[in-house]
Parts: structure tokens; sequence; C-alpha cells
């Protein structure tokens, strides 16, 4: 895996664990924009069409996090969670493994990655401000 690898897959909206996290966290408008750009070339086998990925939105959001199996980049499975405030995503916390070195139950990435995403949404509460936090 080159860095332009790394840069021209991880940084689009349309493919892994990341980006489609992002997406369940964006209005609609921002969705049709990223749908609308090609899968990068790099991307690995398991990206997804528009219609697939959309429909992972809704999960992502219920559960807290996605998981994408060689979606980003061959060869490599990830797991990624929003930092939110509120219902805003502040960015992703992104675990991307090589499938040499990531097993099948990925449980206790998941909690590392769910775990980390929530300490920077409760650095974002700073007197209390973050909404989603907040009782």
């Amino acid at each position: 895996m080159t860095a332009y690898d790394i840069f021209t897959a991880g940084c689009s909206l349309r493919t892994g664990a990341s980006g489609r996290t992002l997406l369940a966290y964006v209005p609609a408008s921002l969705r049709v924009i990223a749908l609308a750009e090609p899968i990068p070339e790099t991307a690995g086998p398991g990206a997804l069409n528009n219609d697939d990925l959309l429909a992972t939105l809704d999960g992502i959001r219920m559960r807290g996090y996605a998981v994408g199996r060689q979606e980003c980049l061959p060869g490599w499975d990830s797991v990624a969670a929003p930092a939110l405030w509120g219902d805003t995503a502040l960015g992703v916390v992104l675990l991307l493994k090589p499938l040499s070195d990531i097993p099948n139950d990925i449980t206790d990435y998941i909690d590392q990655v769910l775990g980390a995403a929530q300490l920077i949404s409760l650095a974002a509460t700073r007197g209390g401000r973050n909404p989603q936090l907040v009782a």
C-alpha cells in the first residue's frame, strides 16, 4: 500500500468505514454530492455501490460504528466510529488493519474504537456544551 493509495481512497467519503460513518451524519444534500463521485480506482473489492452504501447508514447511526471489509484498500479491513457533538460528527476514529493482522471476531476492536470516539466526544463537552452527553 502506498501513501497515494491511502490518500486517494481514504479521503473519499465514498469508500471505507470512515467515509460511510461521516456520510451517516451529514445532511442529505452532502450525501448526494459524495455519491456523485466515482469509487476511487485504488479502492478495495469491498467498496459498496450507492444503493448498498445508503442502506448501511441508518445501521451506522443506530450502532454507532461501521465496519469496512476491504472497502478502502485491498487486503485491509477497518472499524470507524464518529466523535459527536450532538448529532454532528466532529470527526471519525478509524482503525485500519491488514487482513493478516485482524481476527474474524473484531468485537475488541469495535469496543476500542467506540471508546476512543466517546473520549473525543467527552473532550468536546467542556463546560457541558455537548448536547449528546448532557442529560
